[in-house]
């Protein structure tokens, strides 16, 4: 953070607080002239969609290339170095299999039924919204082979990413 009432700071540690703040500005300005882009009247109307989906990853993109020129970083920046295996084994101090229940009492357990049944509503009301969106008579759609197969497939990756420590999948497969 800039604090303007430190005046005993380090000019080296206050350029790169500021570096910081115009490199959040930045991206924080491109993504959002970018959120516009389909709306321009420059370029085709492909490259104004690729501009205005991935607006975000595009910001970031430039705004970390921009805080590796030089006199932009010099030195004070914190970088966060990610340190990944070679030897496909978690980062984390565990095993790849889990106990999903280790460390939560049974009361635990009983109050996860509140959320776990919001997760249920979310998924029915989910599904079916998208269900009678997709069947409206204008669009003309035919029910596929394996339409309610989706609550089937994602009820067998629940248990999966459990035991992984994963998040559990959310959302529809697309054949709904």
């Amino acid at each position: 953070p800039i604090y303007l009432n430190e005046w005993d700071v380090d000019p080296a540690e206050r350029a790169g607080r500021y570096a910081t703040l115009l490199l959040g500005m930045a991206t924080c300005g491109i993504s959002w002239t970018l959120h516009f882009a389909e709306t321009w009247v420059l370029f085709t109307r492909q490259i104004r969609t690729v501009l205005g989906s991935y607006n975000t990853l595009i910001a970031v993109v430039l705004a970390t290339a921009l805080s590796y020129l030089p006199g932009v970083d010099m030195g004070t920046l914190e970088r966060v170095d990610i340190v990944a295996p070679w030897d496909w084994r978690p980062t984390a101090d565990r095993p790849w299999i889990t106990n999903p229940t280790q460390g939560i009492s049974a009361k635990g357990i009983f109050g996860a039924i509140i959320p776990g049944f919001m997760f249920f509503l979310l998924f029915i009301i989910d599904h079916n919204v998208s269900s009678i969106l997709s069947q409206v008579p204008k669009y003309n759609l035919q029910k596929p082979p394996a339409y309610h197969w989706d609550f089937l497939v994602l009820g067998i990756t629940f248990l999966p990413c459990a035991l992984l420590g994963l998040p559990p999948g959310n959302g529809l497969i697309p054949q709904a």
